[in-house]
């Protein structure tokens, strides 16, 4: 959240009795429904698996209303390799250029997020 607090103007704050709310429970998985459901919006953070910065940052960025990076219109849509080792998605046109990591939020995400929220920063 701090990564957030830092890079966006989205602030996460404590809940106090707002009607619109993030709860984040250990429940089975890693997930979130994407963007704003209205009352409390579950973002399940397994203390089994889904306690590592990325995870979390992914997850919360669902919450944020954003989609799977392989849902993205310049990306291939095989979405999952069938076969171990291979690519399991690759960027179109051009599959040299780099599509990001796992451990943090790209450039890219943060750009998307300050666009969509209107940050000024």
């Amino acid at each position: 959240m701090e990564t957030f607090h830092h890079k966006t103007c989205i602030r996460f704050v404590p809940h106090r009795g707002q009607s619109d709310y993030l709860s984040i429970e250990s429940e089975l998985g890693c997930w979130s429904t994407i963007g704003r459901d209205g009352g409390q919006q579950v973002v399940s953070l397994s203390v089994y698996g889904c306690l590592d910065h990325g995870i979390i940052q992914h997850e919360l960025l669902h919450a944020l209303g954003f989609y799977h990076e392989h849902t993205r219109s310049d990306r291939d849509k095989t979405a999952f390799s069938s076969s171990y080792g291979a690519d399991t998605i690759t960027p179109i046109p051009d599959s040299s250029v780099p599509i990001g990591q796992k451990d943090d939020m790209s450039d890219i995400d943060i750009l998307r997020i300050n666009r969509l929220y209107e940050c000024n920063i």
